[in-house]
């Protein structure tokens, strides 16, 4: 599964920080944690799962991808630091997947991040 294979290299190179959705989290840690906010992300033929650090309150909804999604979810991300995560894992499914699409509260200007650092993992 090339989402997976992409999902984990980008895993491998998250930067410390982001300003990613706008900016808003520039100055705070990027760590992924599991679904609940602790422990480790999961990267699984079974599913995708992670959410941010919830020790430190940059937690907020879980991303979770498995090989059969429902026709609609989503995840909030209130703007914390996983969202570069978050947007770099949909762009590698926009690319890979038929028929997927995502939307987004955000504008072109908050995507600007999470494409170049896909596109700097991502070397394609």
């Amino acid at each position: 599964m090339k989402v997976l294979a992409e999902a984990k290299k980008l895993y491998e190179k998250l930067p410390e920080q982001t300003d990613t959705a706008g900016g808003y989290s520039k100055e705070l840690p990027l760590k992924l944690c599991d679904g609940n906010g602790k422990g480790k992300p999961v990267f699984h033929t079974t599913e995708i799962c992670f959410n941010g650090d919830g020790s430190v309150d940059l937690d907020h909804e879980t991303f979770s991808v498995t090989p059969d999604p429902i026709d609609f979810e989503f995840c909030k991300t209130a703007r914390k630091p996983y969202d570069l995560m978050v947007c770099a894992v949909l762009i590698s499914m926009k690319k890979h997947l038929v028929n997927f699409s995502y939307s987004s509260d955000g504008d072109a200007e908050d995507w600007k991040p999470a494409k170049k650092f896909y596109k700097s993992v991502i070397k394609k």
